[in-house]
């Protein structure tokens, strides 16, 4: 519930109180993989559909942009876990440098709230889970986006103390999407790299004729 309370405890020297950040979201990112496991559902069909539900154009089924799309999501699940600890560093690099200079906190400080709220929104994605596999409906990813940047800003809100809470609040969801494009913008440009310079990548995303 004090997600920015219980990182500056941790940071603070405090290593019992709390699970420790990195520990924590590992912990939450494999209950949510057993849970898929549980229950029967495959993670690269629960992404895609949670990411599309209400949102975009119908993907034509046996296009090949349909067989892209699924090699896409097929690979996001199959490395959740890294995918997700690698925006890590981006979150903390724009609260060290760009939003929060002045809190006197080194990067690896910053790091450690990130930690916190990316595992606890694992539970997100686990009530989804759970939601889809009771009535067998999706919920929309706008919901789970409207709830997961409120409770970030609230995080940041709740961790830095030396400014007003509201713009701890504000500064807090921006530095989350600004690391978030950075993420997916140095991404990008690591995928383009690769299909580039290997063949065995571009085979990878080469539709089934």
């Amino acid at each position: 519930m004090r997600p920015g309370k219980a990182a500056r405890t941790f940071i603070e020297g405090n290593r019992v109180k709390y699970y420790g950040p990195v520990g924590y979201f590992f912990l939450m990112a494999t209950v949510f993989l057993l849970l898929l496991d549980m229950l029967n559902i495959d993670g690269a069909q629960f992404f895609q559909q949670m990411g599309t539900t209400g949102v975009g154009p119908t993907i034509e089924k046996g296009s090949a942009q349909e067989q892209v799309t699924n090699k896409m999501f097929r690979f996001m699940s199959d490395n959740m876990k890294i995918i997700f600890f690698a925006m890590i560093p981006f979150q903390a690099f724009m609260a060290r440098y760009l939003f929060f200079r002045k809190s006197g906190l080194n990067y690896v400080e910053n790091s450690v709230m990130p930690l916190y709220t990316a595992g606890h929104i694992y539970w997100i994605s686990i009530l989804s889970v759970i939601y889809y596999k009771i009535t067998g409906v999706f919920l929309r990813n706008s919901i789970g986006t409207v709830v997961s940047t409120i409770y970030i800003g609230y995080a940041y809100m709740d961790f830095f103390s030396y400014q007003p809470k509201w713009k701890a609040f504000i500064k807090g969801i921006f530095t989350y999407y600004f690391s978030l494009f950075a993420f997916i913008l140095f991404g990008t440009l690591i995928a383009i790299s690769l299909v580039i310079l290997f063949p065995e990548v571009r085979a990878f995303f080469r539709p089934i004729k």
